[in-house]
């Protein structure tokens, strides 16, 4: 029984060092959120100004473009622009003709796509990282790894990550990603099982 104890809180220990790590992560992704909303606002309200300020003057499909500001002064502009489509894998595409773009001076536009893309990107993530942490707390506050509530909350989350994973990373990314979960789900409700006959027998 000692050992069963020691093994507890060693599962108790471990979780509480994951809770913090996954509040670290989602408080990064929190903060990244922010800034990527205030980015694309910024932009959408300077669109104008970008527009009319703001010339490409080198663009050879390499994943970065370079352009001329009013002063005179190059800067680059990199991001995952590597054709002359902006395109994702997933199921919610994003298209976007970036060669027509800079041809009729749409700066701000290929800003702010980058911008709110990422903003939607880190507000999923932030939301997923949220729910692990209260999962982990969950494990760390039950008798038992083995709750019917924990696994209820992991179920949400594996279900959750496996959407996000379709939508975003394509239908490869998402079935592997929910056989590795079901796989883990269908051992934890076996150990759930086991513990329940333990129980009944003590």
């Amino acid at each position: 029984m000692r050992e069963q104890e020691a093994k507890l809180a060693n599962v108790k220990k471990s979780c509480e060092v994951a809770r913090k790590v996954t509040k670290v992560f989602s408080i990064l992704m929190i903060v990244a959120t922010v800034l990527c909303l205030i980015a694309g606002i910024t932009v959408f309200a300077a669109r104008n100004y970008i527009n009319d300020n703001v010339v490409v003057e080198d663009y050879n499909n390499d994943g970065i473009i370079r352009f001329r500001v009013a002063d005179g002064v190059t800067d680059e502009f990199s991001g995952y622009i590597t054709m002359d489509d902006i395109s994702s894998a997933g199921i919610i595409g994003v298209s976007f003709n970036l060669d027509k773009a800079i041809s009729e001076g749409k700066i701000a536009q290929i800003l702010m796509g980058e911008c709110f893309g990422a903003f939607l990107i880190c507000l999923i993530a932030t939301a997923i990282y949220i729910m692990i942490q209260k999962a982990f707390v969950l494990i760390k506050n039950s008798e038992t790894p083995f709750d019917p509530a924990v696994l209820k909350r992991l179920k949400v989350v594996f279900v959750i990550i496996t959407i996000a994973a379709l939508l975003f990373s394509g239908l490869g990314t998402a079935v592997m990603s929910g056989i590795v979960f079901w796989c883990v789900y269908c051992i934890l409700d076996y150990g759930f099982i086991l513990q329940q006959e333990v129980d009944e027998t003590l």
